[in-house]
C-alpha cells in the first residue's frame, strides 16, 4: 500500500495539467516617427515566452480616425492563423482579432513575429490596445495531451502590452536620487526632457510617509500658469501619492528644466530607502498634445524614471565576531549591507577585517585609515546602483 501511495504522488507531481503555466507576453509595436497621411506604417506584433502553445485569441482595437487597418501578414510558421477586421459601428473603434489552434503545441523564439500588420496613419495618436474585458478576449491555450488548457495571464496588463502609432512621443520626467539626506527639509525636483508643445499632463508620484513627510507645498515652474495643481493622496501598502496635474496653452521646456519642486520633511535618519515610483497604470501618468491626443509612453520604464532616498543611516563594521562579511554579529548601525546601504569600515581593536569570498553588493563603501577589506579570488563586491 505505501508504494502504491507513492506511485500515485508521483503521478500527480508529473500531471501536466496541474502545473502553473504562464501565457506569453505578447506587445503591440510602438512607432513615434510616423508621417500623418502615410498609408504604409508597418507594425509587429511580437512574443516572448511563446513556449509549447497550441491555441490564442487575440483583440486588438484602435480608433480608426487616427489609424485605419490596411493588411496584415501572418507567421508562416502559425499554420491557418485568421486575422480578421471588424470596421467600427456605431463608434469609431476598429477591432482585429488574431486567432490559432495547432494540432499540438508549438514554440517561437523570444522576441518572434506572430503577425506583421500595417496601418494607414492619419494624424495624432493612434493607440493600439488589448482589449480583454467586455466580451473581448485575450487568451492564450496549451495542449495537455489531447485538452487545450488556458494558461495564466492575470493581470492582463502584464501579459499584452498595448502599442501605439503617432509622430512623436511623451517627454521623459525624472525623479532624483538623493545620496546622504540630512534630517529636516528636503527639496525634491522633478525634471523633464522632450517637453515640446505640450498641453497637459497627468503624473501620480508614490513615496514612504515612514520616511519622508509631504509638507503640502511645491514650486512650479513659471512657464506653467494656476492650473498647475499638486495634492498628496492615500496610495496602497501604507505608501501615499503625490498626485501632480496641469493642462492649458502650448507649454516648452529645454531639456533637464525643471517641472517643480516638491517640498519634504526628513523627520529622522533611517536605515530604509525611499523609493520615488511612477505609479502608471495608464491613466494615471500621462501627458497630451495640442489636440488633446494622449502621447505615447511606452516603454514606461523609459518615460517614467524611478528616483530614490537613499539611507541616512550606513553599515559599520566592528569585526566583534570574525572577518566574515556575512556574520551579522560583524555589523552595526544598519546591520549587514543590502545593495541601498552605505558601508564604513573603520579601524577596530579586534583586528577583524572584513574578507569576502562571495557576491555582495552595497550603494557605497569607506574605508577609513587603519582599515583594511580583502576580496579573495572568488569574491566580488559591487558598489553602486
Amino acid at each position: 500500500m505505501k508504494s502504491i501511495a507513492v506511485l500515485c504522488i508521483i503521478l500527480l507531481a508529473l500531471s501536466p495539467g496541474l502545473h502553473s503555466q504562464t501565457a506569453p507576453v505578447t506587445a503591440a509595436g510602438i512607432i513615434t516617427d510616423a508621417a500623418p497621411g502615410d498609408t504604409s506604417v508597418p507594425v509587429d506584433i511580437t512574443v516572448n515566452g511563446f513556449t509549447n502553445i497550441g491555441h490564442f485569441t487575440l483583440t486588438l482595437k484602435f480608433d480608426t480616425t487616427r489609424v485605419r487597418f490596411v493588411s496584415a501578414i501572418p507567421n508562416p510558421s502559425l499554420e491557418g492563423m485568421s486575422i480578421s477586421y471588424s470596421s467600427p459601428s456605431g463608434n469609431t473603434q476598429g477591432k482585429l482579432i488574431l486567432a490559432w489552434t495547432g494540432s499540438g503545441n508549438i514554440s517561437l523564439e523570444d522576441g518572434a513575429s506572430l503577425a506583421g500588420l500595417t496601418f494607414h496613419y492619419v494624424t495624432g495618436t493612434g493607440l493600439l490596445k488589448w482589449s480583454y474585458s467586455f466580451g473581448t478576449v485575450c487568451i492564450y491555450k496549451r495542449y495537455n495531451g489531447t485538452t487545450l488548457s488556458n494558461l495564466i495571464d492575470t493581470p492582463k496588463s502584464q501579459y499584452y502590452l498595448n502599442g501605439g502609432i503617432s509622430e512623436r512621443e511623451a517627454p521623459v520626467i525624472i525623479a532624483p536620487v538623493l545620496a546622504d539626506p540630512v534630517q529636516g527639509p528636503l527639496p525634491v525636483v522633478l525634471s523633464v526632457t522632450g517637453f515640446t508643445d505640450i498641453h497637459g499632463f497627468t503624473l501620480y508620484l508614490e513615496y514612504d510617509p515612514a520616511v519622508i513627510t509631504f509638507m503640502n507645498s511645491f514650486v512650479k515652474n513659471p512657464a506653467f500658469d494656476a492650473n498647475f495643481l499638486v495634492g498628496d493622496n492615500p496610495g496602497t501598502g501604507g505608501k501615499r501619492l503625490i498626485v501632480i496635474q496641469w493642462y492649458g496653452a502650448e507649454v516648452n521646456l529645454p531639456d533637464s528644466a525643471l517641472l517643480c519642486t516638491l517640498s519634504f520633511n526628513y523627520p529622522a535618519a533611517v536605515c530604509d530607502p525611499c523609493p520615488f515610483y511612477w505609479y502608471d497604470n495608464g491613466p494615471t501618468c500621462q501627458f497630451s498634445g495640442p489636440a488633446g491626443d494622449v502621447l505615447i509612453d511606452m516603454p514606461q520604464s523609459y518615460h517614467y524614471i524611478d528616483g530614490l532616498i537613499e539611507p541616512g543611516l550606513a553599515s559599520v563594521w566592528t569585526g566583534n565576531v570574525s572577518n566574515d562579511w556575512q556574520d551579522t554579529g560583524n555589523w552595526a548601525g544598519c546591520g549587514m549591507p543590502e545593495h541601498s546601504m552605505k558601508v564604513i569600515i573603520p579601524f577596530v581593536s579586534t583586528g577583524f577585517y572584513p574578507v569576502i569570498s562571495s557576491e555582495f553588493d552595497c550603494h557605497s563603501l569607506e574605508i577609513q585609515p587603519g582599515a583594511s577589506l580583502l576580496i579573495s579570488p572568488t569574491g566580488n563586491l559591487s558598489i553602486g546602483n
